[in-house]
């Protein structure tokens, strides 16, 4: 059964969310899909959030901090998948808050490891696109341990599953 969890006039940037199942997605003003929640069970026992398309930064900020964050309260688990392969826009604008912000909150509510699922090539002219996620990517790695960086579905899995195993 859908059901709307936001609808444009209640957010800031004009966001639409609904829910469907255990699967919650985002749209912006336009109506294109930007964001979508998987609760564990798509993935056992992996919180997955894949992007879409070119949201702005508010956008992100709005999601993230917002239903994302309740959403990951309610159901997350130690482990999360970032699947950014299809989002064509630049976190430049964000990664500082994300770090200094939204990560700390997430440790604290039991966030344990987040793989980072980065798209393999680039799109005539949005090379600067896969530079700039492999960049903060990288970076988040080499800040945090418990962060990485992957090109296969696959191989972000078995990380964050080798990861739990070695919880329990």
């Amino acid at each position: 059964m859908t059901r709307i969890l936001k609808n444009t006039a209640e957010t800031r940037t004009g966001i639409r969310v609904v829910q469907d199942g255990d699967v919650v997605e985002t749209f912006n003003i336009l109506g294109e899909r930007i964001h979508r929640i998987e609760k564990p069970g798509h993935i056992p026992g992996i919180f997955v959030a894949r992007w879409y398309g070119t949201p702005l930064n508010e956008e992100m900020k709005e999601i993230i901090g917002g239903h994302f964050y309740d959403v990951f309260l309610e159901c997350g688990g130690p482990l999360c998948l970032i699947d950014i392969r299809d989002c064509k826009a630049s976190w430049d604008g964000i990664n500082d808050w994300q770090r200094d912000e939204i990560m700390p909150k997430a440790y604290a509510a039991g966030l344990q490891r987040v793989a980072t699922l980065l798209p393999t090539e680039a799109a005539a002219g949005e090379e600067e696109v896969l530079e700039h996620h492999e960049f903060a990517a990288s970076r988040f790695a080499e800040d945090d341990a418990h962060i990485g960086a992957f090109f296969s579905e696959e191989a972000a899995v078995a990380w964050l599953r080798r990861a739990g195993a070695a919880r329990s």
